[in-house]
Formats: structure tokens, C-alpha cells, sequence
């Protein structure tokens, strides 16, 4: 495939690219423009047309929709029927009629151009020229000569036109409805038309284009959507190591997804940056992508008339959205030279305006919210700087890295020591990806065994499984070869130098299989893939380097859709292979989250094997978590149970079952049954369910008894004590059995904020505020501003319980004096949101960055009081 360089990624002008490289970009928004691409050739050649309109902020895509659109008509089965008009971003010379169908004959003009249709070009700028020394009724001249040359070629005229609300605002009335009227004639041009704002022209009844339009509206993209966009820039420029960068970074990738505001264009202008991997910190990766964009901000800034910068400078650096009365408090301008500024403001997409209970007319705040934080980060004062950096930790924390995140990057690491690898058996256990987890483990086990031909202490620490130790000569024959490769990678590439030199292709294809094994074990996973292709390409049992390469495509590169790409074609050679068809199913599951798919693929599993380990278990999970369907989730976890004999598995899924019954179907007898069942099959269960959300208890004796349980064979005993505490003070009222706990749990090394968010909540029940204001403040002390993922779920419900009980307003004074009403803001305004009678336009009142996640926790506790 041909690359482009990074100097060609368009940030603001893809017209520039090639058609090809404008259509190996184009990936954010393909089924939108399928969508306008259908509407568009289905319009014979006398259809009265539907017209098209896309609306979306600076920097959504609309340029690029619009250019991929006319790269799309102008291929071999469209072109004999239409021919696009492309126009410039923003045609300044227009300020009637006439001179908008000027600039379509001349568009038309460029069009025959690129067909090298000299001559024809040549007759319609002679034509032009005529035309501009017309004296009157030019406009009817005008779009009469246009019309006559687009019959004279034959071909319908597509135009498309970027920033039609600028156009509109500058002809009259009455010149739009005579648009309009030609427009709406059999086989008469159809306008694709994009807007930054939403047009009166087009929405106001008896506008002259009211209902004239099909309106499609660009919203921001959302994270998977954003990480494709990275991805697809990283294949096309050569750079597609960014994928593994991607999914071991997916807690900055979504803060300064979440920052950026999910534009493509900010997305675009990011990925040259951290396509060689990210900063240490993320406020390293935000200032760089603002220093990049500072000149065009900068110069669209200082376009607008003097009034408007004052307007909008106030309404930026406010950052929440801000009321008219408060902007005639900063700016010094009455209502009467506001409000049609801001109206102005409005229309061409600087601002937006949002309904609030703050005020009866409406709060105002930056549409584009990465030029609010670039023109915070260059204008603001000192402490709002420091507010924003606090959001992006904050950010960073709220969706940090999960589990698995942590797991992906050690099996990446070189570990020697006894130390790392218990960890990585801890943290396998902890993993919910059963792929990842088998990964994790075969690494670390495979690791123990060759350090164990070494010190004769590993077997003694280490139970290692039978599974993972290998008894026949076959499998020691494989041992040694795989030791070979695992531990003399740089000796055995010589081997397969050797093998690959060899005329025989049968030695070639192994050679290459050696080298690429071994490339993967040295972590060289481009040259890998290119050795497996080049295995393929000698033709020897290929299903083999098939399953090998989308191995290496889906657990090191990170390239799902290439792995998709290998399973499917694999596949289509071996249809009964389940091995094959679990695997692709895990890849829709876990990574490319197409859950129907992956349905699919585990049941294609069971009735290829019925009794297959493990599938019905990834089946209950994906109906669990993913499909809602908790009958079938149950049926299949039922049916792992008859065929797996695994007691690990067994109380597992138990616990699963449990957990259905408890925070989905509510049926708390039945959960208390299968948590029960967990206890009794396994005294050394190790996982017990999360309670954080419900208890299936209404009675504390039955409490007492399932977590008196739990924290006897648990190896985590803080959580279950903490979930027992949380039980007794928020649901049973039971204080002094809940202090005599707490007061057992003293030894909370690496819960200190847990133990003193329920100390804060014992003292609240007192009335005690001196008190619990000091055990928040010490809880605030331990995490940092950073709040630890274990305990996450612990500020959450202390954050609803506090606001049921009527005591939000003093934990949120506790916040603001110590200044966590900023560093933790999200979570500060979640709680002062509670207290609302609207919660969603109280956060209309704070900044796009912090209302999202603010909204998020709000809804969290909403839920966890609701369901109490």
C-alpha cells in the first residue's frame, strides 16, 4: 500500500491530498458518507433532488466529508452521470446571486480541468469573462449560462459547498427563495451544503429553505472511533506501532480524548506527536498539540472585529459557561450591543448556547473546546492554568488503566526475578480477558521453569500447574526448540538465516517461521510480521502461519482489524478448526467490541465441540456484561458448570450468577443462594463478588454471616470488611457494630482513605463535623489528588451516601478549603449536582471537560442510592 508522509495529513486543507490519499484517510465517518453518497445517486436525471445538508463545529470533518464525496463521483461508475463542483472553503466575493452561479461556472471550469478538457475549459473562461461585464440581470445570465454548459457536458452538477451559512447570510431574502425555486426543478443541481451552525434559513418556518434539506448533524467522536482514526494514520503513514502505544496508553489516550473534544481535525494534528509513543506526563502531550495549533487559532482570532474579541475572550476565559449578565459584568457592554454580537457569535459557530437554571436567558460557552483550553493555556491566569492541569490528572485517573491495561504492558517486560513474576500471577488472577490472562500465565510459568533448572527453590515457592509441564519426548523435544528460541533468540536467527538461504522451500518456509518466532520474542514484532507473510508466501502449511500471524496481529501488535482479517481468512480454509473460532471470538469480544459477532463465533465453537472448555463461560460473560441477556447468561454458565470440573471456574461463575440475580434481576433470595453455593463448593475461594453497587441482604444476621465467610478465605480481607462497613452505616444503621469493625480493620495498609472515608461517615452520623471533616482530610492526604483504582468505588458511594444524608454541603466546603474542589472537580461537581432539582442543567453551568465525567459519577451514585 502506498504511504503518505506526515507532512501530508491534512490538518486543515485536505484538499491538497491526492484522490487516493484522500480516500486511504477517510476513515471517521464512512457510514455518514455512504449515507450521502446513496442519497446522492439516487437522483435520476430529471429527479426534482433531495438536497443535503451537514452541520457540525470546526474541525468535525465536514470539508473532508464534502472532498471525499466529490473523490467518490468522480470514479469510473458515477462519472458518466454527475460531476462534482468543488468550492473554496469560504467564498468571500459572494454577496448576491448572481455571483454564486459565476463561482459554480467556474467550479465547473476546474472540474473539466482535471479531465484535461482544454478546450472546454478555455470556451468557459472566455464565457465568464462576458459574464462579469453583463449590466443587469446578471443573475438570470448567470445561472442561464451555467445551466447550458451543464447540459452541453452531459452530466449532472453536484455542488459541493462548504460554509453555505456564510452564503446564505450575505444574498437577500428574496434571492434565496429564488434559489430555492430553481433548485427544487426537475434535474436541477443537487447541493450538498455544510454549515458549522444550525441556519434559520433552513430550520425557522416560512424561511426560504425551511425543510428543503436532509439534515445531518456531526458530533464528536467517540474514543473507539478516535483510536481507529489514530490507527488508520498510523497505517497509512508507516507508523503503526502507535497501535500498541494506544492500548498501553488508553488512560491518557481517553483524558486527551476527553480535552481535545474528539474532533478530527485535533486527533489529526495529535497523532504526529505521539506516533513515536507518549510523554511521561500527560500535560507534556497537551502543550505540544497546543503549540502546533497556535497559529491557526491565533489568526482566526484576531480576524473577528474588536467587539467580539472582547466578548468571546471573557466567555473563554470564564471556561464554564457564562450567563449575559455576567459578560455585561466583564466586558462593559449593555445588553443591546451584546446580544447581537452574541447572536453573531452564535450563528457562525464560535459559541453555543445552553439551557441552565442559573438564568432565564441562557448560558454561553466556546464551541470548540480545544480552542478554549488553547486560549486558557496562553491567556489565563496562573491558578486557572493550574485547574486545567488538575483536570487532565483527574481526567487521566477517571479512566485510567484497567487491569487489563497493566497486564498487557508486563507481558511486554523482561522479568528475572521472583517478585515480578508472583505479581504477574497475582495480577492474572485479576484479569478478566481469559485470553490475556492464559497469556500472562503461560509467560510467567514458562519463565519459572527454565529459572527452575536453575534454582532448585522454585519448586518449592512455586505450585507450578501440570498443564504448563511438558512429560512426553515430544513435548521435550518442543521444550528444548521453544528454550531455544525463548532464551538464545539471537543465536537461533542465525539458524533461520541459514534455513532461508536454502533453495528447498520447505526449509525456506520453516526458516522463516524460526526467525519470525524469535523477532517476536525479542519484541521485533514488524520484522515478525513480515516474516510470517513471507513464510505464506512459500506456500507451506499455511493454516499454520495463519493462526500464527493473527496471533501476533491481535496479542502484540494490537492490529484487530488485521487479526479479524487473518482469523476470517484462515477460516475460509478451515472451518472446523474451534481453536480458531474461540479466538476470533475473544477478538470481538474483548478488543473490537462487536458482541452479536462474537455471539456468533462462540456458538460456532459449541457446535463444533459442545463440550468445549471455557466457551460457555465467555458466553455467559458476553450475554452478562455485553448482550443483557441474563436468562441466557445464566443458561451458559449452567452449562460450563456440567462440562467443566475446574472448582476455580465453578465458584467463579457462581459468584457471576450471584451477582445477576443481585444488581440485575433483583431477585436477592436467588443471589444469596448462588453466593451460597460459591461459599460451600470451594472453602479456599479466593474471589469473592463485588458487593459495591447492592447487598442481596435485608437482614444484618445474613450479612454478618456471608461476609464473616468471606473474610475468612479471602485473600483481600480489607475489601469484604469494607463492603460489610458500608453495609452496616449506609443500609442497616447499625453505627456501633459498624465502629467495632472498623475498629478490627485498623491494619489498612494501602486503604488508608477507605478506612477514613468511613470514619468521616461514623462522625457524620454523630453530628461530629470537626471530626469527620479531619478523617476526609486525611483521606484526601493519602490519595494525592490521585485517586487509587481499588478504592474508587469507595469515594463514589461516599459521595452518594453524604448527599442522602443530607451533608453534602459540608463535604463539599471540606473540598473547596483544601482546594480538591478543583484537583478532583468531576467528582465535586457530581456531588453539588445531587443536591439539584435538574442535575443536567446545573451541569450545563460547568466546563464540557468536567461535565462528562461529573455526569458519569453523578449518575453512578444516583443509581447506587436509587437502588439502596
Amino acid at each position: 500500500m502506498t504511504k503518505i508522509t506526515l507532512t501530508k495529513i491534512g490538518f486543515f486543507n485536505p484538499g491538497r491530498l491526492t484522490d487516493q490519499e484522500i480516500e486511504m484517510s477517510f476513515i471517521a465517518r464512512k457510514e455518514l458518507f455512504e449515507n450521502l453518497l446513496g442519497n446522492v445517486i439516487d437522483n435520476d436525471e430529471q429527479s426534482i433532488p433531495q438536497h443535503l445538508l451537514i452541520i457540525g463545529q470546526r474541525g468535525m470533518g465536514k470539508t473532508s466529508l464534502l472532498v471525499r464525496l466529490a473523490v467518490e463521483l468522480k470514479k469510473e461508475k458515477y462519472k458518466d452521470f454527475f460531476i462534482p463542483l468543488v468550492f473554496p472553503e469560504e467564498q468571500y466575493n459572494i454577496d448576491k446571486l448572481s455571483k454564486f452561479w459565476l463561482n459554480s461556472l467556474d467550479a465547473l471550469a476546474d472540474a473539466l480541468d482535471r479531465e484535461d478538457q482544454n478546450t472546454l475549459v478555455d470556451e468557459i473562461d472566455v464565457r465568464i469573462s462576458q459574464l462579469t461585464k453583463v449590466e443587469s440581470d446578471k443573475e438570470q445570465s448567470t445561472y442561464k449560462a451555467f445551466k447550458e454548459w451543464c447540459n452541453k457536458v452531459g452530466k449532472r452538477p453536484v455542488l459541493l459547498v462548504d460554509n453555505l451559512n456564510l452564503i446564505f447570510d450575505k444574498i437577500t431574502v428574496e434571492e434565496q427563495h429564488r434559489l430555492r425555486g430553481i433548485l427544487m426543478e426537475k434535474g436541477a443541481p443537487i447541493m450538498v451544503g455544510a454549515s458549522s451552525n444550525t441556519m434559520k434559513d433552513t430550520s425557522d418556518y416560512g424561511a426560504p429553505f425551511y425543510d428543503a434539506f436532509d439534515i445531518q448533524y456531526l458530533t464528536k467522536l467517540n474514543l473507539e472511533e478516535s483510536l481507529l482514526l489514530l490507527k488508520n494514520l498510523g497505517e497509512i503513514t508507516g507508523k503503526s506501532e502507535i497501535n500498541q502505544s494506544l492500548s498501553t496508553n488508553r488512560g491518557r489516550m481517553t483524558a486527551l480524548h476527553q480535552l481535545t473534544g474528539g474532533t478530527p481535525r485535533s486527533l489529526t494534528m495529535l497523532f504526529p506527536l505521539i506516533s513515536g509513543g507518549f510523554s511521561q506526563e500527560i500535560q507534556d502531550d497537551l502543550e505540544a498539540l497546543l503549540d502546533i495549533i497556535t497559529p491557526l487559532y491565533k489568526a482566526r482570532f484576531e480576524e473577528l472585529p474588536p467587539q467580539m474579541q472582547v466578548i468571546l475572550d471573557a466567555i473563554a476565559l470564564n471556561w464554564d459557561p457564562v450567563s449575559l449578565e455576567e459578560l455585561r459584568n466583564s466586558t462593559e457592554l449593555t445588553n443591546a450591543k451584546l446580544s447581537p454580537q452574541l447572536k453573531r457569535l452564535v450563528d457562525v459557530g464560535w459559541i453555543q448556547k445552553l439551557k441552565s437554571t442559573k438564568t432565564k436567558g441562557g448560558l454561553y460557552e466556546i464551541s470548540e473546546r480545544f480552542f478554549n483550553v488553547w486560549y486558557l493555556m496562553r491567556r489565563s491566569s496562573r491558578r486557572q492554568k493550574r485547574e486545567l492541569y488538575c483536570l487532565s490528572k483527574f481526567l487521566e485517573v477517571f479512566y485510567g488503566e484497567a487491569v487489563e491495561s497493566i497486564a498487557t504492558k508486563r507481558l511486554l517486560l523482561q522479568q528475572d526475578n521472583k517478585n515480578d513474576l508472583t505479581l504477574n500471577l497475582a495480577l492474572a488472577e485479576a484479569v478478566k480477558q481469559p485470553e490475556l490472562r492464559d497469556q500472562l500465565k503461560r509467560k510467567t510459568y514458562k519463565k519459572l521453569i527454565e529459572l527452575g533448572k536453575y534454582d532448585n527453590s522454585i519448586h518449592d515457592d512455586f505450585n507450578i500447574p501440570k498443564e504448563y509441564i511438558k512429560d512426553s519426548n515430544a513435548n521435550k523435544v518442543f521444550e528444548l526448540i521453544s528454550w531455544w528460541v525463548e532464551s538464545r533468540p539471537e543465536s537461533t536467527v542465525k539458524l533461520a538465516n541459514h534455513l532461508i538461504k536454502n533453495e528447498g522451500s520447505d526449509l525456506k518456509a520453516l526458516g522463516y517461521l524460526m526467525s519470525a518466532r524469535c523477532k517476536t520474542k525479542l519484541f521485533d514484532y514488524q520484522e515478525a510480521e513480515t516474516d510470517y507473510l513471507k513464510a505464506l508466501k512459500s506456500g507451506i502449511n499455511s493454516n499454520t502461519i495463519w493462526k500464527a500471524l493473527g496471533s501476533l496481529y491481535m496479542d502484540n501488535l494490537y492490529d484487530y482489524f488485521k487479526a479479524e482479517k487473518v482469523y476470517l481468512k484462515y477460516i475460509s480454509n478451515d472451518k472446523a478448526d474451534k481453536d480458531i473460532w474461540i479466538k476470533l471470538g475473544d477478538l470481538y469480544h474483548y478488543s473490537l467490541e462487536k458482541f452479536r459477532e462474537a455471539e456468533k463465533a462462540y456458538l460456532k465453537t459449541t457446535q463444533i465441540d459442545h463440550f468445549y472448555p471455557t466457551v460457555w463461560f465467555r458466553l455467559g460473560d458476553l450475554y452478562k456484561d455485553h448482550l443483557l441477556d441474563f436468562k441466557k447468561a445464566e443458561k451458559a454458565y449452567l452449562k460450563e458448570i456440567e462440562i467443566n470440573q475446574n472448582r476455580s471456574y465453578i465458584v467463579i461463575i457462581y459468584n457471576k450468577l450471584g451477582t445477576i440475580y443481585q444488581d440485575q434481576v433483583k431477585d436477592y433470595e436467588k443471589a444469596k443462594d448462588y453466593f451460597a453455593k460459591a461459599l460451600k463448593i470451594d472453602e479456599h475461594n479466593e474471589d469473592p463478588p463485588d458487593n459495591s453497587n447492592i447487598e442481596p441482604f435485608n437482614r444484618v444476621e445474613d450479612a454478618r454471616i456471608f461476609y464473616n465467610k468471606q473474610t475468612s478465605i479471602s485473600s483481600d480481607q480489607h475489601i469484604v470488611l469494607f463492603n460489610l462497613t458500608f453495609l452496616l452505616v449506609d443500609k442497616l444503621n447499625r453505627f456501633s457494630e459498624a465502629s467495632q469493625l472498623i475498629q478490627q480493620n485498623q491494619d489498612n495498609k494501602g486503604f488508608e482513605d477507605s478506612y477514613s472515608l468511613i470514619q468521616m461517615l461514623l462522625e457524620y452520623r454523630r453530628d461530629n463535623f470537626g471530626l469527620a471533616k479531619t478523617h476526609l482530610l486525611d483521606a484526601l492526604q493519602f490519595i494525592q489528588g490521585k485517586i487509587p483504582d481499588k478504592s474508587k468505588i469507595d469515594w463514589w458511594r461516599t459521595g452518594a451516601i453524604v448527599s442522602k444524608m443530607g451533608y453534602s454541603q459540608h463535604f463539599t466546603e471540606v473540598l473547596e478549603e483544601s482546594g480538591y474542589d478543583i484537583i478532583m472537580r468531576p467528582y465535586y461537581e457530581a456531588i453539588k449536582a445531587y443536591d439539584e432539582k435538574d442535575a443536567d442543567l446545573y451541569l450545563n453551568t460547568v466546563a464540557a471537560e468536567v461535565r462528562e465525567p461529573a455526569k458519569q459519577i453523578f449518575e453512578w451514585m444516583k443509581k447506587y442510592n436509587d437502588e439502596i
